[in-house]
């Protein structure tokens, strides 16, 4: 997308991204307009099939990544950690009020599992709520030091960004390299999904 809008809108592959972003996310902060009737019906094609293209690989790579973490988490605390621990714990008696038992290697695998699990679980709640504060905080930070923002302000941008109703933007210069280019293009791209998550 971004590559379309930099050949027909003249625009660097910053801004290029950057608005490519926006179309993609529904966000649409209007701080640039389209130079081509060209470039609005790609916009219309890209709007109505690319951004669902991208939102659906992006979700599939992003449960494919935590999917593949948490099987590799569960094997490795619940057997290279714990291997000394089984290995000694295997056949011994263990007394109970009603006597004297023997622990199985599957009793203490499933504790094992159980507990790592839960571990897993809780991780995997709280990761994207930390993740979505850590992106808005980035992005007051921004606001605040780059567009001269006061917090509420830049607080307002950071949160209507993620959120996608997209009420306050940055000052973007379609005909030059700038780190808010860059920042707002990336900040949009990476942040909707991160908030999505949560």
């Amino acid at each position: 997308g971004a590559f379309v809008y930099s050949e027909l809108n003249g625009w660097t592959y910053s801004c290029s991204l950057y608005y490519a972003s926006q179309v993609a996310w529904c966000v649409g902060f209007g701080a640039i307009e389209e130079d081509s009737n060209a470039s609005k019906w790609w916009t219309v094609f890209f709007n109505l099939t690319g951004a669902s293209i991208i939102g659906a690989a992006i979700v599939y790579f992003l449960q494919m990544t935590l999917e593949n973490q948490e099987a590799w988490k569960h094997e490795e605390l619940s057997y290279a950690m714990n291997k000394q621990a089984i290995a000694e714990l295997e056949g011994e008696e263990v007394g109970s009020p009603e006597g004297t038992t023997t622990v199985a290697l599957s009793d203490i695998e499933q504790m094992l599992r159980t507990g790592t699990q839960r571990a897993a679980q809780s991780l995997y709640a709280v990761l994207p709520v930390l993740l979505t504060i850590a992106w808005v905080g980035g992005g007051v930070l921004y606001g605040m030091k780059y567009e001269q923002w006061d917090f509420i302000v830049s607080l307002y941008f950071a949160v209507t960004a993620l959120t996608t109703a997209g009420l306050q933007s940055a000052a973007v210069d379609p005909h030059s390299d700038t780190f808010t280019n860059w920042f707002m293009a990336f900040y949009v791209l990476f942040g909707v999904p991160i908030f999505a998550s949560k």
